[in-house]
């Protein structure tokens, strides 16, 4: 029998699948960007996995040579010509007949010179279309060494590539995605895919890749979360998320009622169900555990560095470090100032304690004083209450790059959204400085969020002891007797001057959601703004909300040029279509020429 692909309202024929039980392999591989090389490696060495346990199809994801963030390589005319040779050459002639792959790959669009199928359909099936066609990628199915179709892949701004393969008796939906991770998007996909199944009548399998995308100022979380469906939208089974993982699906498609009645798990296979509608902050922290481990891993940086100022930011960002990396694999350094209170001083120390990690104190008492006094003789006057906060920022950021070469560790930088659209956050400062911002996609009061969360799920053990709450309650808990307002560590105050129920949603949605003031005015004025973002208090605020607004927006404004030097953000929170930034070149990459065949 026939199986058809058709994309993009084209069509092109594929060989012949003589069984009307499918065995489906999702191959959720993780997609390292510019390696083209290793990916061919994994793209093998999940083929023969797939062979020796009897699939049928073996699916993979889109671009799953070049990955998704391959920026201005995909410029370079011998980087795509090596995509087509380890394509063809490597992977394609492992391929045997009763075998086929589906992949997704960058096309040669200048030089026209990709196969053609060798077969053509006996009918015209219908065709889906993408939701949005502004990137043209393809999607090429090989079997028995053959390349036996290639198709056009639309993808938009829900990042989706579908092929639709059919024939006269077999009827199945692929779905090649890399999908960057957002909170809440898992069940948004599930739905996406559920209608989809449901409007074509047809099983699903939607191939979600696993990895970090690079844009230089910004990380792409990859977070597979692969799934397949029967006609009915009826979720079968799904992948691990962050982290490869394969699975096998059986399909029986030989059913009048609806192909996918009959659909059943293998036996042996890794799909499993998982939590439908994981807790928003668990969502994050892992996405941001895996971000860390990935981006250290490509970068060949073993030990993570987190400076504990006492705060409620640092804090976070220490718990996820001793996570991700292991307590022997993480350092925790203070770098008190006299304008730090005693009561902060300790808080440091007690996180420390909490997560069974040393804490180095490396005070920047003496440079500061002597740099002020410098100061004082070379000016003639004392600096400004903003001058001796930046002295103490640049003394840290000092004292932290010395240690991390003493240490040889990767700084993970502290500064969170609202501060850093702000500018509250200085890019000289250790809170922005290190391989990542590891919370520089979280607002101020989704890290308190974030907080709560990781006191919930902690399980570190500290001597003999498991500490149920290992970051203090008074730093994040609002409705705390004790609470300790973020200290903005200025000579003339003790308190940040800013209202973070405000100014968390403001800057979210300048930052995040790209929104001109007038619209946040107007959102606030209908009663309309998101309730995830504003607490319900905010509308108590009339008099104020307006004017917060734009200052907020000509903060941002005036200090822009300091985002764009600080630590690069993994992103984790949703945005408007087209908000994501452009991905012009890369950090991360593992292309640095031709590679051998394998």
């Amino acid at each position: 029998m026939g199986i058809w692909i058709a994309s993009s309202n084209r069509y092109l024929a594929k060989g012949r699948v003589d069984c009307m039980e499918v065995r489906v392999a999702m191959a959720q591989i993780n997609v390292v960007t510019g390696d083209l090389k290793g990916n061919a490696l994994r793209i093998v060495k999940a083929m023969e996995r797939a062979r020796q346990e009897g699939a049928d199809i073996v699916v993979f994801p889109e671009r799953a040579l070049t990955g998704h963030c391959a920026g201005a390589l995909l410029e370079q005319r011998h980087f795509i010509e090596d995509q087509r040779r380890y394509l063809y050459e490597d992977i394609a002639a492992r391929v045997p007949a009763n075998l086929a792959i589906v992949v997704g790959i960058v096309p040669e669009q200048e030089q026209g010179t990709e196969p053609e199928p060798e077969q053509e359909p006996e009918q015209e099936p219908e065709t889906e279309t993408g939701p949005g066609s502004a990137l043209i990628d393809q999607t090429v199915v090989i079997q028995g060494g053959r390349v036996v179709a290639l198709c056009a892949s639309g993808a938009g701004s829900a990042q989706i590539c579908e092929i639709m393969v059919r024939g006269r008796n077999v009827r199945l939906a692929l779905v090649l995605n890399q999908s960057c991770f957002a909170y809440g998007q898992l069940q948004e996909r599930r739905e996406r895919c559920a209608a989809l199944a449901r409007k074509h009548g047809m099983p699903l399998v939607f191939l979600n890749a696993v990895g970090i995308g690079d844009t230089v100022k910004q990380f792409l979380i990859f977070d597979g979360g692969s799934m397949a469906m029967d006609s009915t939208g009826k979720l079968l089974g799904n992948l691990a998320r962050f982290t490869e993982d394969y699975g096998i699906i059986t399909l029986d498609l030989d059913h009048e009622a609806g192909p996918g009645d009959k659909a059943a798990l293998a036996p042996a296979s890794a799909c499993s169900s998982v939590n439908v509608s994981p807790d928003k902050y668990e969502e994050i922290y892992e996405a941001l555990k895996f971000a860390a481990q990935e981006v250290f891993r490509l970068s060949g940086i073993k030990k993570a560095q987190v400076h504990l100022s006492g705060g409620v930011d640092s804090a976070v960002v220490g718990a996820i470090a001793a996570d991700a990396f292991g307590r022997e694999n993480t350092v925790f350094i203070t770098n008190p100032t006299a304008d730090n209170s005693e009561h902060l001083k300790d808080l440091a120390h007690e996180i420390a304690r909490n997560l069974g990690i040393p804490l180095w104190s490396n005070p920047t008492g003496p440079i500061y004083e002597e740099t002020v006094r410098q100061h004082i003789a070379a000016f003639g006057v004392e600096p400004t209450p903003a001058g001796r906060a930046s002295i103490q920022a640049v003394t840290r950021t000092v004292q932290g790059l010395a240690a991390s070469h003493t240490f040889k560790t990767g700084i993970l930088a502290a500064g969170n959204h609202t501060e850093i659209v702000l500018g509250w956050a200085s890019f000289h400062d250790i809170g922005s400085t290190g391989v990542m911002s590891l919370i520089g996609d979280l607002t101020k009061r989704e890290v308190f969020g974030l907080a709560d969360y990781i006191n919930r799920r902690f399980s570190f053990a500290c001597g003999s002891e498991k500490p149920d709450k290992p970051i203090p309650r008074m730093l994040f808990d609002q409705d705390e007797a004790h609470f300790v307002k973020p200290a903005a560590e200025l000579a003339d105050s003790k308190e940040d001057p800013i209202d973070y129920d405000l100014m968390s949603g403001i800057c979210s949605l300048l930052g995040r959601q790209h929104m001109a003031p007038e619209e946040i005015i107007r959102q606030f004025a209908d009663r309309r703004l998101d309730a995830e973002l504003f607490p319900e208090t905010v509308y108590q605020k009339a008099e104020v909300f307006a004017d917060e607004v734009w200052r907020a927006f000509r903060m941002s404004q005036r200090t822009v040029f300091k985002s764009g030097q600080a630590a690069p953000i993994p992103l984790v929170a949703p945005r408007r279509p087209g908000v994501y930034a452009q991905t012009l070149g890369t950090i991360i990459n593992r292309y640095l020429g031709r590679y051998e065949s394998l």
